[in-house]
């Protein structure tokens, strides 16, 4: 059984538009140390999902972003997103992960990984690519086909042990 044991809601999502409007709406409520695990098959808008967070938490930091390309060859794109508090430097930093390359978890280590998870918003394509090493405190979204073309299911899973957290995240993103 999978470590995101807990199935916090699923919705459906009305084509692009509501794709990247979910990322957008999860992405201000996210913290550094956060991990969001993207799974589906290909085309199931993985990277739509992550590009609506990744603009949106950009766009509080200041920038615009035209194009974000996906990490599927370069592993890791990094981008802007504000700082939590006013303590610590001005911005802080989204880590667009996609796993589909790689063989082994340890390869997804090699390349630091762990240093996206502990210090910056992780977002993470093919995240069961790690396997046993998957983050127990990521919430793990899933998508699938909808009833028809331009539609997607979106399922919102965590751990036992972090629902409550996450229960409190997808809630103030109005997701819940």
């Amino acid at each position: 059984m999978s470590c995101f044991d807990v199935k916090l809601a699923e919705l459906e999502l009305a084509g692009i538009d509501a794709t990247q409007a979910l990322g957008a709406s999860l992405e201000q409520h996210l913290k550094t140390g956060d991990v969001i695990g993207l799974e589906g098959e290909m085309g199931a808008g993985k990277s739509v999902l992550a590009r609506g967070m990744i603009r949106a938490g950009a766009k509080r930091a200041g920038v615009t972003l035209d194009d974000i390309p996906s990490p599927t060859f370069t592993l890791i794109q990094y981008y802007p997103r504000p700082a939590e508090s006013h303590g610590s430097a001005s911005e802080s930093l989204i880590w667009h992960v996609d796993l589909w390359r790689l063989e082994q978890p340890q390869e997804a280590f090699d390349i630091g990984l762990d240093e996206g998870m502990a210090n910056a918003v992780c977002v993470i394509e093919w995240m069961s690519k790690l396997g046993s090493a998957k983050p127990k405190n990521a919430l793990q979204i899933t998508l699938t086909q909808g009833r028809d073309a331009d539609t997607r299911q979106a399922s919102f899973h965590a751990a036992a042990t972090y629902q409550d957290y996450w229960r409190t995240v997808l809630g103030a993103a109005g997701i819940i």
